[in-house]
């Protein structure tokens, strides 16, 4: 005990420096502590704030994506992605971006319709925003994955100088969505339909390979083989309803035939034809097609510009559902 005595004595202020040297290093870490709790606790704070700011500044499509005819959007994540590609494509031509704007369409959109950039500039943009226009759009339906919105183009007030926003430009867009990534079908082309469907009748071939699906008519592409030995004519072109749509309901759809000439429906023989039809039908979720039927496919061509119109036909149905 005398020793322990002696050592502090003889080293008091050393030992009380040391002591003190322990406090003030402990308090002062408390302070750096509580200091960066409250500069962390800030930074908290204002990237909270950041954040709210930023989801209140966000447009919401909510009331664009309640649909006008039938369907809807359940996803909020979908309802969010269609209207900002919409309004990202329309901000695009509004400020003549135009490869901006051509990038954002589906594949075959482009195919279909605007196969190169130009044609999209030409036939698109210059003829739909040759000045500013203001825009609203709105979910026309949602069924079956496909999804389309109505859009109206106005006259932008203060580009155009007319003090109206009655008329307006309508379209319809398609929102198809293409390795994972959703770009848009415009100019009313909803979609394309794949079919690979065929009827053989007499060695006649009828193959329905696809279809464009507009918002007022359908186009089908067909592929005819003629193998039978004399030259055919697929429709004499005589009357509406000889070549039509036929749907689940038993509703017919007549073809817009006389479009095409005499000459472009006929096949000689070993012949193959690509031929594009037009039908009268608008795009509807609710009647499905059944079958594509040609009433009057005239077996011998020859023999009928030499007799006068003398028909010895046969009908082929196409069966597509």
């Amino acid at each position: 005990m005398n020793k322990v005595i002696r050592f502090y004595n003889q080293n008091r202020r050393r030992i009380w420096l040391v002591i003190f040297v322990i406090v003030f290093a402990f308090l002062i870490i408390q302070v750096l502590n509580s200091f960066y709790q409250r500069v962390k606790q800030e930074e908290q704070q204002k990237q909270n704030d950041s954040d709210e700011y930023s989801s209140s500044d966000i447009k919401n499509y909510d009331n664009e994506s309640q649909s006008m005819v039938q369907g809807s959007i359940t996803s909020e994540k979908k309802k969010q992605k269609f209207g900002e590609l919409i309004e990202k494509f329309l901000t695009y031509c509004n400020e003549g971006k135009v490869s901006e704007a051509y990038q954002l369409l589906s594949n075959s959109c482009k195919k279909v319709l605007y196969p190169s950039e130009k044609a999209f500039e030409t036939n698109y943009y210059l003829t739909k925003f040759e000045q500013k226009k203001n825009y609203e759009f709105q979910l026309w339906s949602a069924v079956d994955q496909t999804y389309v919105y109505l859009i109206k183009l106005y006259d932008d007030m203060l580009s155009s100088g007319v003090a109206t926003n009655q008329s307006y430009i309508q379209d319809y867009f398609s929102v198809i969505e293409e390795d994972n990534v959703y770009r848009l079908s415009i100019s009313s082309l909803v979609k394309n339909v794949v079919y690979g469907k065929e009827a053989k009748q007499d060695n006649i071939t009828i193959n329905v390979m696809n279809k464009d699906s507009y918002m007022d008519y359908e186009i089908y592409h067909l592929s005819i083989s003629n193998y039978s030995g004399k030259t055919i004519l697929l429709d004499p072109l005589l009357k509406d309803d000889s070549v039509y749509l036929k749907d689940d309901h038993g509703i017919k759809y007549n073809s817009m035939l006389f479009e095409s000439t005499q000459e472009e429906l006929v096949l000689k023989k070993g012949e193959i034809k690509d031929i594009d039809i037009k039908f009268v039908k608008s795009y509807s979720t609710d009647y499905e097609v059944k079958e594509l039927v040609f009433t009057t496919i005239i077996k011998n061509y020859d023999e009928y510009r030499q007799n006068s119109g003398s028909q010895d036909t046969k009908e082929i149905k196409i069966e597509l559902k």
